[in-house]
């Protein structure tokens, strides 16, 4: 029985598999006539093979589109206003009451190119600007359907955006073209969120366009690239644990006529022609399975393994149509059957030198605490000696910890888990009992109380005009200036802390002086004994004055010092 087609569907900009196995398809309907613009959604159910209206999302623009664990999909667009200054629009459609609910919006310039799924139900956006940054992308950021909250991610490198893909190990692979170099060449990076970085996973191979990445059964992405010049699709591999790539070969084709999809680990590329690849010997067969070639566009796999195609640009004979495809056996033989499970065995022995599980962090009580790099030692409340910090272990609140030659991850909970990276300093854990929970690092170690003040070595000296005297001509005859005198704790080296928060918990730093809130930021914290100096290296932090009980913002790339108060 052929496929029901649906105008909204046969332009559709994005198309979700929903949990009751329905396909929702969302499209920007361009003006026709007396009709404005607008922006449309609609549900095909595959057991009655019909299509049926999920409303108006009230946008300029569709730009992806993410299922979420608990079963709502995510719609990111671009709403009204000008092309530069128009802001990203998230749209939440719960599949069990069919309808939407409206997301907070983000003032941010350009469109979210490209999304992809954290492991805890956020989802990172990329975004790209095609008039005001060349393609480049212009933001990353990370959306918490739950709270409904942005937060700002580590950026992603200075090339335009393509595709973004979840791993199996939950990490983000996002791929990109770089045009910078002679020739434009496709790179991929690996997002952690935990650390918040981006790490390089090499050069995928020469020639775009990139036109898709998939994730495959085991955790690993597929990778299609359009080789123009040659007329050829190559198939490349990304493998997460070695952070590797392996060529699985590639088909000739049509330049631009490519979308690619894996099902059920066979590898389906759908251009002018149909190719799959079977697994098991790594060989292509061409198969006359699609009526119509298609250009892009969306390929859905059903819950009963058929292969629902949507949108697509319009070729030569106009723009395709909607399109049911069942893959069938390849190269005309079934496939063969699953592996059978294996008989179920008892859990191994755990071993006494395997490392404890890491504890869960409890409010005001204690957090998680792991030495991610150099030594670390901690005391805990009521000892008198530091101990080097076991991996994975809980640290009391009240303890001091010693990152100075190296750093240490606390994995808190405030209102939800988060975490703090702290390097190059000592510092005393402390959290509130009470909501909202705010986490402080209070600076320790040296201490400037109670320290005499350094005198000017201009200043009169004791002993009236023939000390003063004698003390100029001593200056004049050596051409150097007398040292300072005072205490020498006076000029000991002033206490650092660097600090990097990963989620939305509160966190704080406090020395004498200031007391420095984080708004999803990367610092550094200086106290010495003539005040306090704060260093931003991403996002933002509100610095309380404790002198002047004034407070300071602070933004990316900006310096503010606070001058020391009185010491007691």
């Amino acid at each position: 029985m052929p496929v029901a087609n649906d105008a909204v569907a046969a332009q559709a900009d994005t198309a979700t598999l929903q949990p009751d196995g329905t396909v929702l398809a969302v499209a920007q309907i361009p003006a026709a006539g007396d009709q404005p613009a607008e922006t449309r959604a609609v549900r095909y159910d595959p057991a009655r093979n019909a299509w049926a209206d999920a409303g108006n999302l009230a946008l300029d623009s569709v730009d992806a589109a993410v299922a979420l664990p608990d079963g709502r999909t995510l719609v990111l667009g671009v709403g009204s206003g000008d092309r530069v200054n128009r802001g990203w629009r998230p749209r939440i459609f719960d599949p069990t009451t069919g309808t939407w609910a409206i997301g907070t919006d983000l003032e941010m310039s350009g469109a979210p190119q490209v999304t992809a799924l954290l492991p805890d139900g956020k989802v990172l956006a990329i975004g790209r600007n095609d008039s005001a940054s060349r393609g480049r992308n212009t933001g990353t950021w990370i959306y918490d359907p739950a709270s409904g909250r942005w937060s700002a991610a580590a950026p992603f490198p200075d090339i335009a955006p393509a595709t973004a893909t979840t791993t199996g190990d939950g990490r983000v692979l996002a791929l990109g073209t770089d045009t910078r170099p002679a020739g434009a060449t496709a790179r991929g990076y690996v997002y952690r969120e935990q650390d918040d970085l981006w790490s390089p996973a090499g050069p995928v191979g020469l020639g775009p366009p990139l036109l898709s990445a998939t994730r495959t059964g085991d955790g690993g992405v597929v990778v299609v690239l359009d080789r123009t010049e040659s007329a050829r699709a190559n198939v490349w591999r990304f493998d997460p644990p070695t952070t590797s790539w392996s060529t699985t070969g590639g088909v000739a084709t049509t330049p631009g006529q490519i979308d690619a999809l894996l099902a059920t680990d066979r590898l389906l590329l759908v251009g002018e022609q149909t190719w799959q690849r079977d697994p098991l010997s790594g060989l292509w067969y061409d198969e006359p399975l699609m009526a119509s070639d298609r250009r892009g566009g969306q390929a859905t796999v059903l819950q009963d393994a058929r292969v629902l195609f949507t949108g697509g640009d319009a070729g030569p004979a106009g723009r395709p149509p909607v399109a049911l495809l069942d893959p069938g056996p390849i190269g005309g033989r079934p496939d063969p059957p699953p592996p059978a499970d294996p008989p179920p065995s008892d859990p191994p022995p755990v071993s006494p030198t395997d490392p404890p599980p890491p504890p869960d962090p409890e409010r005001g009580i204690q957090a998680a605490a792991d030495a991610t790099a150099g030594h670390v030692e901690v005391k805990v409340p009521g000892s008198n000696d530091f101990q080097p910090l076991v991996p994975q272990t809980a640290v009391p609140v009240g303890s001091e910890v010693d990152a100075s030659s190296g750093s240490v991850t606390l994995r808190l909970r405030a209102a939800s888990s988060f975490r703090a990276t702290v390097r190059a300093g000592r510092f005393v854990l402390a959290q509130g009992r009470k909501p909202p929970y705010t986490t402080e690092l209070r600076l320790a170690g040296r201490s400037c109380r109670a320290v005499a003040p350094v005198k000017d070595p201009r200043a009169p000296l004791p002993g009236g005009a023939r000390a003063n005297l004698r003390a100029a001509v001593r200056t004049a005859i050596s051409g150097k200036q007398p040292p300072p005198k005072g205490n020498a704790k006076s000029r000991k080296k002033p206490r650092v802390l660097r600090v990097r928060r990963s989620g939305n918990g509160g966190l704080r730093t406090r020395t004498n002086d200031a007391v420095a809130t984080a708004r999803g930021t990367d610092w550094t914290t200086t106290e010495g004994c003539d005040g306090t100096s704060y260093t931003v290296h991403r996002g933002s932090i509100v610095v309380r004055d404790l002198r002047t009980r004034r407070t300071r913002l602070v933004k990316t790339g900006r310096s503010f010092r606070v001058v020391a108060r009185a010491r007691r």
